[in-house]
């Protein structure tokens, strides 16, 4: 786990991690959310809609926006504060993902950075991209508590 400090931070600086999304993430992720939609539950149904096979969750793919905000970049020192995320192609059980994020933008006055996302699976292909916006808390925020 990363703990960058506003001032470590650069625009243009990158972090990547890969997950894999299993059957494991894929049931836990219907029964926290309560989504048991057929496209993700049943591949019959999902084929017959056009895809390969039953699809993942787009709210699990988006959701590594925290891992890579909170464990990665800037990391453990920071506080999401928005997120956004397009979903390009699906993503399918099984499919590996590199999630990637890079600095593209810092406000000083807020220590707040901006990181562009984009995630990919294990053919290269774009599957998701977005950005999010991340506030860095320095010693004396977090002895305030803010």
């Amino acid at each position: 786990m990363n703990s960058l400090e506003y001032a470590e931070i650069e625009v243009g600086q990158t972090a990547s991690f890969m997950t894999q999304i299993t059957e494991e993430k894929m049931a836990r992720f219907s029964i926290i959310t309560g989504d048991i939609s057929s496209i993700h539950l049943d591949d019959d149904w999902a084929k017959q809609q056009g895809f390969n096979s039953r699809i993942s969750y787009g709210m699990l793919t988006s959701s590594y926006i925290s891992t890579l905000s909170g464990m990665h970049l800037p990391g453990k020192n920071s506080v999401l504060l928005s997120e956004s995320a397009n979903f390009l192609s699906p993503v399918y059980p099984g499919d590996f993902l590199t999630i990637t994020g890079e600095v593209v933008e810092k406000t000083d006055a807020l220590k707040v950075v901006k990181v562009k996302v984009v995630v990919k699976n294990q053919h290269d292909k774009k599957v998701m991209r977005g950005s999010y916006l991340a506030k860095i808390m320095s010693r004396k925020d977090k002895e305030q508590k803010i």
